[in-house]
């Protein structure tokens, strides 16, 4: 039965609890090029916080082709709440960051959620 349950978490269907499966996250490298105050920033960013304070510029490294719409060579802007909580500290721009996101199709668009920084640069 356990295994049941936790197949029908992974695959993001109900349990017998009702509980659904967090969305699905996917990884990928990007080279930090800018961070600054969202009040400040004038174009289109896509929201991964519900809260956001600050933009995250980022240069795509590498990325999978699916969930994200997003290639080697594009530029992201990241509407975050934080870059100390996402970066622990002031992030080094230019350094190349392993990140993953939370992506959900709803109502027929991606969705992006709960940015998270999963590898610093080296050294």
């Amino acid at each position: 039965m356990l295994l049941v349950a936790l197949w029908l978490l992974a695959m993001g269907l109900p349990t017998a609890a009702g509980e659904l499966a967090p969305p699905p996250r996917a990884v990928f490298r990007g080279e930090v090029e800018k961070v600054g105050p969202l009040s400040l920033f004038h174009g289109s960013c896509l929201s991964v916080h519900p809260n956001p304070r600050f933009f995250l510029k980022v240069r795509i490294e590498g990325a999978p082709a699916a969930p994200l719409e997003w290639k080697n060579g594009d530029e992201v802007v990241l509407a975050i709440h934080s870059w100390i909580a996402l970066f622990g500290d002031e992030p080094k721009i230019g350094a190349i960051y392993g990140f993953s996101v939370g992506v959900e199709r709803r109502d027929g668009k991606l969705r992006y959620n709960n940015l998270k920084v999963e590898s610093p640069p080296p050294g």
